[in-house]
């Protein structure tokens, strides 16, 4: 939930992700895959569930992302657990295993994750909302922050500006706050 805020990749993205593409020196995220549930059904209709790394769909989906810095502090430790977690299961550890896996170091799946950001909300009385407004809650931050849209919708991997747009929610006071600086016009 951590890098999503921080970094506004989306769901698959994140589960995609490598500890090769997770630069903890230089402090980036290079998107490169993304993790899909795929239900494939066999000739008697019997359904199966698994997990495809893929390449993201669009070219500008493809981007290098810069982490905050509060944040690689926790990585590193994620990354020391993972580790440990590889030694437990007598699988080894590399640079091209995934970033966040399960008890026994396979892919996590999306429903995985979604249950657990509702426990997590249920569990602080926040509004259950989908994991997806992670990315809404980054770029609106963002642009509270006075960062251009251009730069918003780049770091979200977004190919047109307008997709962009509907990720940056503005409150009703900053709305107002908006207004109220057209005063000294009318003095």
């Amino acid at each position: 939930m951590l890098l999503a805020l921080g970094t506004g990749l989306r769901q698959g993205e994140l589960l995609g992700l490598k500890w090769k593409y997770l630069d903890l020196i230089h402090k980036t995220v290079t998107v490169k895959h993304t993790l899909k549930d795929v239900t494939e059904i066999s000739r008697n209709g019997k359904r199966n569930y698994t997990v495809k790394i893929s390449t993201p769909k669009t070219s500008s989906s493809l981007r290098t992302v810069p982490v905050p810095d509060a944040l690689i502090s926790k990585l590193k430790y994620h990354k020391l657990s993972e580790k440990q977690k590889h030694f437990k299961n007598i699988i080894p550890f590399s640079e091209d295993n995934l970033v966040f896996t399960n008890e026994i170091c396979n892919p996590l799946c999306r429903n995985a994750i979604t249950s657990s950001f509702k426990r997590f909300l249920v569990k602080n009385n926040i509004p259950v909302r989908k994991f997806h407004s992670l990315r809404h809650t980054f770029s609106t931050q963002l642009f509270k922050s006075g960062v251009e849209l251009l730069t918003v919708s780049k770091l979200l991997g977004h190919t047109n500006l307008e997709t962009t747009k509907v990720y940056t929610h503005v409150s009703e006071a900053e709305k107002e706050n908006a207004i109220s600086k057209l005063n000294k016009i009318f003095i």
